[in-house]
């Protein structure tokens, strides 16, 4: 996790080898834990800032970074 002109970072790294792409494994529900986490996080620490979710992929030697792959910028009591 980062904080960067007022937006927090977080990275999800998957990996694999062959030829099955690991990014698959972000699933759209292990992607709503993640949001639940961060969610989470912001409230525990009663803060209102937008976040970035980023995505590594690890594929044998290959590395590819999906910059902003989920990105929320309205603020956190509209959310509940």
């Amino acid at each position: 996790m980062a904080n960067k002109n007022g937006v927090l970072y977080f990275i999800e790294v998957k990996s694999g080898k062959g030829s099955f792409n690991p990014a698959l494994n972000l699933t759209s529900k292990k992607l709503k834990k993640i949001i639940d986490s961060v969610n989470f996080y912001l409230q525990s620490k009663e803060l209102e800032l937008p976040f970035s979710i980023s995505l590594i992929v690890i594929n044998g030697d290959e590395v590819t970074f999906f910059r902003q792959y989920y990105y929320l910028s309205i603020k956190l009591k509209s959310l509940v």
